[in-house]
C-alpha cells in the first residue's frame, strides 16, 4: 500500500471510474487477474493558516448473497458489508488543489484467500471468514478530512482496477504529471505524514 501527494486539479483519464464526490463505488472483477485498486481524490484546504490536515482513504466491500438476490430481488444487505480498513496521512499547509493517489493491493483487500482454506473455486478470493455463497460485488472507497474542524474539502475522486500491464502506465503517469521534485511519496501500513511546504 502506498500514497502519493502532488499539486493538481484534475483526475487523470487513466482512472476509469470518476465522480464529483468524496466517495465512489465500483464493481469488482470475478477473475483472479487483477492485482489491486488505484484510487485518487482532488482536495483543497479551506484554511491555509492551519499547520496540517489529515486526509484519509477508507475502503469497504459490499458482498452480494446470490441466494437472497434470487429469492426476494434484493442484492445488498447490511450484514454483507465488510470494512477493510482505512489509512490517513498528515499533510502540511495546502494553498491550492492537490491530487492524492492511493493504492490498495489485492492482498490488503483480501488478506486470506478462500482458495487457501477451501481449495480452488469461483469465489477463491473472498475472505476466508465469508460464506461460499457470497460473491464480491462492490468496492466502496471514501475520502475525508479526519480533523475535527473538517477544513479540507474533497472535490472529486476516481478509481481503477489494476492489472499487471497497468503498472507501467502508473510509472509513466508519475513521470509526466508533475516533476519528481514536487511529488511526495511514501509507503505506510497505518498512518503517515507528508509536508507540502
Amino acid at each position: 500500500m502506498f500514497a502519493i501527494l502532488m499539486p493538481g486539479s484534475d483526475i487523470p483519464e487513466w482512472f476509469s471510474h470518476q465522480k464529483s464526490d468524496s466517495s465512489i463505488k465500483i464493481p469488482l472483477p470475478k477473475d483472479s487477474q487483477w492485482i489491486g485498486v488505484a484510487s485518487c481524490c482532488i482536495f483543497v484546504n479551506n484554511d491555509s493558516s492551519r499547520d496540517y490536515e489529515i486526509i484519509s482513504c477508507c475502503a469497504c466491500i459490499n458482498f452480494r448473497n446470490s441466494e437472497q438476490a434470487s429469492r426476494d430481488g434484493s442484492i445488498f444487505r447490511g450484514r454483507n458489508r465488510r470494512m477493510i480498513g482505512g489509512t490517513g496521512w498528515q499533510v502540511g499547509p495546502i494553498i491550492k488543489d492537490h491530487l492524492f493517489l492511493h493504492y490498495w493491493s489485492r492482498d490488503k483487500l483480501y488478506p486470506i484467500s478462500m482458495e487457501y482454506k477451501y481449495g480452488h473455486c469461483e469465489t477463491n478470493n473472498l475472505r476466508a471468514t465469508d460464506c461460499l455463497d457470497h460473491k464480491c460485488d462492490e468496492l466502496e472507497l471514501s475520502f475525508s478530512d479526519l480533523d475535527v474542524e473538517d477544513n479540507a474539502k474533497v472535490k472529486k475522486c476516481g478509481v481503477r482496477i489494476v492489472y499487471e500491464k497497468d503498472l507501467e502506465e502508473i510509472k509513466e503517469l508519475q513521470c509526466h504529471t508533475t516533476p519528481s521534485s514536487h511529488i511526495h511519496q511514501h509507503s505506510a501500513h497505518n498512518h503517515g505524514s507528508v509536508d507540502t511546504r
